[in-house]
């Protein structure tokens, strides 16, 4: 398709018919600011007519803008050098180049005879950046787990269809969801969270963020006890109740199960006993609530220690044990000290007469032990080595026979 500029008078040559006629290829038409728009359309005129003119006019409050026309110089100057006709038979089609806010409205087309396109065209105009909304069957405009919810992708004025959107959630992509809707069928906590759109790959585009609120009952309630279930009597206790929720509990209770009965004992997120005593031992559990629901946690126990077996006297038990394990280390060591000094020709010589020496039937273990003890023993070599004695000491006890 070629198109005519306003430089030029444009004079038809389409074939004629019996009736003057103008067809829009669209009613309507929604683009992004400063981009070109294609107005389609066609035309005819009965025979025996000549076309001389050809312009496009834009409806205002009180009279019409010529946006186009085959005399350059009757076209407003805010569409000169921005309006194009096309140049072929029975095609009226006008572009229009860098769109903006002020072209917004009702466009028609019309040739010198006086016939115009009775139905015209509409332009709206896409205004960046793009913006989040809201769909929900709630009229109180909060929204709860299990609600249905659309958020939608649009721009101001209009959306223009066909275009690729990326949506982000607390700043991420979600690359697999290219549709101008996103629906939660239905909503959960895990959807909470604030959320963006716009065109791919365009920052200038995204839309400011949104915060899809979703509320919910508590829930994922814990009793914790600090500084510990076991508790020495005398010292204090704190019980803390802990829930998630959407608004935040409001309200926790604090119960005691005694058998099958259930007292309350307190309220509040935490609750402190100053002195613990015997009879704070038991069952314990709480209860969190909001305006949607309430949840109670799971059941812990709490056991107060006797004050006769305090816990210091643990550490005692523990700290006798470990320096009687560094006593025998100790002992061991130094024996092993005290033997790697000994000449080794001493445990030659104590080994040649231990091999030497072979007890007879009926011989007394006292005379063994003595005959032992008046052993002298030489001076060693520097030589030998202390293995090499345990080895041959070890060696000559095979001779030594016991009654």
């Amino acid at each position: 398709m070629q198109f005519t500029g306003t430089g030029g008078i444009c004079l038809s040559t389409a074939v004629a018919s019996r009736e003057s006629a103008v067809w829009y290829k669209s009613q309507q038409y929604c683009v992004f600011k400063g981009s070109t728009v294609d107005f389609g359309c066609t035309y005819n005129y009965p025979a025996g007519y000549r076309v001389r003119i050809l312009k496009w006019i834009k409806q205002e409050p009180k009279h019409m803008k010529p946006v186009y026309h085959s005399d350059p110089e009757q076209i407003d100057s805010s569409y000169r050098r921005r309006t194009e006709l096309a140049n072929e038979d029975n095609n009226c089609t006008l572009r229009l180049h860098s769109v903006s806010e002020s072209d917004v409205g009702k466009y028609f087309f019309r040739f010198y005879t006086g016939r115009t396109g009775s139905e015209g065209t509409y332009l709206n105009v896409a205004v960046l950046p793009f913006r989040v909304r809201l769909i929900s069957n709630r009229t109180d405009g909060f929204i709860q787990e299990g609600d249905m919810v659309n958020l939608t992708c649009e721009t101001e004025n209009c959306t223009p269809s066909g275009v690729q959107i990326t949506w982000f959630k607390d700043g991420v992509p979600l690359p697999l969801i290219k549709l101008r809707e996103l629906r939660f069928n239905p909503v959960s906590p895990s959807d909470f969270g604030s959320y963006a759109c716009g065109l791919n790959y365009s920052d200038i585009s995204t839309a400011p963020w949104f915060l899809l609120d979703v509320r919910y009952s508590p829930r994922n309630v814990s009793l914790i006890a600090h500084p510990a279930r076991l508790i020495r009597n005398g010292n204090t206790l704190t019980l803390i109740c802990e829930s998630s929720a959407n608004p935040p509990a409001g309200t926790y209770s604090l119960f005691k199960m005694n058998g099958t009965d259930v007292f309350q004992i307190g309220w509040g997120h935490n609750y402190t006993v100053p002195v613990v005593g015997p009879g704070d031992s038991g069952q314990y559990f709480c209860l969190a609530q909001n305006a949607l629901g309430s949840q109670n946690s799971s059941v812990i126990t709490i056991r107060v220690q006797d004050s006769k077996d305090p816990d210091h006297l643990l550490f005692v038990r523990a700290a006798l044990g470990a320096l009687l394990f560094a006593g025998i280390v100790t002992v061991t060591l130094f024996y092993l000290i005290k033997r790697r000094k000994q000449p080794s020709s001493s445990i030659n010589g104590v080994t040649e007469n231990m091999s030497n020496t072979v007890l007879t039937p009926g011989l007394e273990s006292s005379q063994c032990t003595g005959s032992l003890h008046n052993l002298q023993i030489p001076e060693a070599t520097a030589s030998e080595t202390i293995s090499d004695n345990f080895a041959r000491l070890h060696n000559s006890d095979t001779g030594i026979r016991l009654s």
